[in-house]
């Protein structure tokens, strides 16, 4: 890529939208990858993963010339040592490799799911230096609300109201579900309708692309495309729910 291609390429870069995690014995770009260690990882690294780059995309979070990483965790590095890589030359994803602990095998589900959250932004925080203070900042919220963490998709600002949709990611065989608030400005108080549930997490982002207040009802209005009709028809639309349907934030 030449300087000028390069130039122009990071002033198009889009928001990170997804990371990966694997599990390799060579580190990328170095000789055969071959093919992932799965057994080294939990159950639920693929819904990490994708919870992770949810919220980092929600909050408009960009990452050098490429929107998709690939983390590969991996034994031929010292533990704990990060080494981002140019694997593969192409421009929208890139492969960096953390030195996997020998023991990790021995330890809980719940504490290699922490482990691999905390490396993950040790990664990110390496690649964006620049970003550590937001990044340190999305790291805790993930540590607090874990796999319910909740992703804004929508918000919808008014004088009167403000209307928001968010949605989870949940661990491997959890329901993710939508949520939706009204929150009257002039009265300060926020209002929230029960959750529902999603058949995958990212159907928020066809079934909701603009919110609005109609007839004491917010209203969701869906993506109207045919990949996106694929995901919305599982639903019943259009959605419309009645302001005395959502209950007082206590």
């Amino acid at each position: 890529m030449t300087v000028e291609k390069k130039a122009e390429a990071v002033i198009k870069r889009a928001p990170l939208k997804d990371i990966r995690i694997y599990a390799h014995a060579q580190i990328p770009g170095i000789g055969p990858l071959g093919p992932p260690i799965l057994e080294s990882l939990p159950k639920s690294f693929y819904e990490l993963g994708r919870r992770i780059s949810a919220l980092l995309y929600s909050e408009g979070f960009l990452l050098a010339e490429y929107d998709h990483l690939y983390i590969s965790f991996t034994n031929a590095l010292p533990p704990h040592e990060i080494r981002p890589t140019n694997f593969p030359p192409d421009c929208w994803h890139r492969y960096t490799a953390f030195g996997l602990p020998i023991d990790i095998q021995q330890e809980s589900e719940a504490s290699k799911l922490a482990f691999y959250l905390k490396a993950i932004f040790q990664v990110l925080c390496v690649l964006a230096s620049d970003q550590v203070s937001f990044l340190e900042a999305i790291y805790l919220r993930l540590q607090v609300d874990g796999e319910r963490t909740r992703v804004l998709r929508c918000r919808k600002i008014t004088r009167k109201r403000i209307l928001e949709a968010w949605f989870d990611i949940p661990n491997h065989g959890s329901q993710a579900q939508l949520y939706l608030t009204i929150i009257e400005q002039l009265e300060e108080r926020a209002f929230d309708l029960a959750p529902f549930a999603l058949d995958d997490p990212y159907d928020a982002y066809a079934l909701v692309t603009n919110l609005s207040y109609v007839d004491h009802a917010l209203k969701i209005t869906a993506r109207k495309s045919f990949n996106s009709e694929l995901t919305t028809s599982k639903y019943s639309l259009p959605m419309s729910f009645a302001f005395d349907s959502f209950l007082l934030r206590r």
